[in-house]
C-alpha cells in the first residue's frame, strides 16, 4: 500500500535540516520505506543507501547536513516482506537561507556607497535586500534595494544619498519562504559630495 499524506514541514525547516512526514495508510504489512531524495526534479539519491542503513521504519524523517536555500524533494517507497509497494509522489520545499556575513563598504563616492558581502553558502538564486539608516536604524530605516529588485549579486551600489550624511547599512537574504534574519549592520559610511575640483559653493 502507498504512502499518503506525505508533507515537507515548513515550521520546522532550518538552513540545514527539514523533516518530512506520512501517513503510512496501516503499513500495509511494511517493515520499513526507502527514501528518495532529488534536488533538481529529475535525478533521485537512494537516502538509504547515503545513509548506510537498510531503511527507515518511522513515518517522520529529518534531513540534516543540507545546504541553504536550496530546494529538495522526498519520495517515500514502503518496503514489506514480499518486495517494494507504489512509491508516494515527491513532495518538497527550500531550506532558509543563512544571514549574510562580512557585509563591508568597498567605495564612496557622491550620493552613493558601494557594499559587498559574502554570501555565507546560501545558494547563487539567493534574493537580497539592503536597508540604510542614518542614526544606526534607532528609528531611521529605509529599505534601499528590495527583494522585488531581484538582486542576487553579493555586490550593490547604494545611489540618491545625501552628501555629508552618515550612513548605515544592514542586508539580509530571502529563500522561498521567508527571510532570513539581518546581517551586523556595516557603518559609517560618508558620501562626499563634490570631487576635488569642484568647490562646493559653485
Amino acid at each position: 500500500v502507498a504512502v499518503s499524506g506525505l508533507t515537507f514541514s515548513t515550521p520546522t525547516v532550518t538552513t540545514t535540516s527539514a523533516v518530512w512526514s506520512w501517513n503510512p495508510n496501516g503499513n500495509g504489512g511494511a517493515t520499513q520505506y526507502r527514501l528518495y531524495e532529488s534536488q533538481d526534479g529529475a535525478t533521485e539519491n537512494d537516502l538509504t543507501n547515503i545513509m548506510g542503513v537498510s531503511g527507515v521504519v518511522s513515518s517522520t524523517f529529518t534531513r540534516t547536513l543540507l545546504s541553504p536555500n536550496h530546494h529538495y524533494t522526498l519520495r517515500v517507497q514502503p518496503f514489506t516482506a514480499t518486495g517494494a509497494s507504489a512509491g508516494s509522489t515527491s513532495v518538497g520545499g527550500f531550506t532558509l537561507a543563512n544571514a549574510p556575513a562580512a557585509l563591508t563598504i568597498t567605495s564612496i563616492s557622491s550620493g552613493t556607497v558601494s557594499l559587498s558581502w559574502n554570501a555565507n553558502n546560501n545558494s547563487n538564486f539567493t534574493r537580497y535586500e539592503v536597508r540604510r539608516s542614518t542614526d544606526g536604524f534607532s528609528s531611521d530605516e529605509v529599505i534601499a534595494v528590495p527583494f522585488s529588485a531581484d538582486l542576487k549579486s553579493t555586490t550593490v551600489t547604494v545611489t540618491g544619498l545625501a552628501p555629508f550624511t552618515t550612513y548605515f547599512f544592514h542586508v539580509r537574504a530571502a529563500n522561498n519562504v521567508a527571510p532570513t534574519t539581518l546581517s551586523q549592520p556595516v557603518n559609517p559610511a560618508i558620501p562626499t559630495a563634490f570631487t576635488a575640483d569642484v568647490s562646493p559653493f559653485t
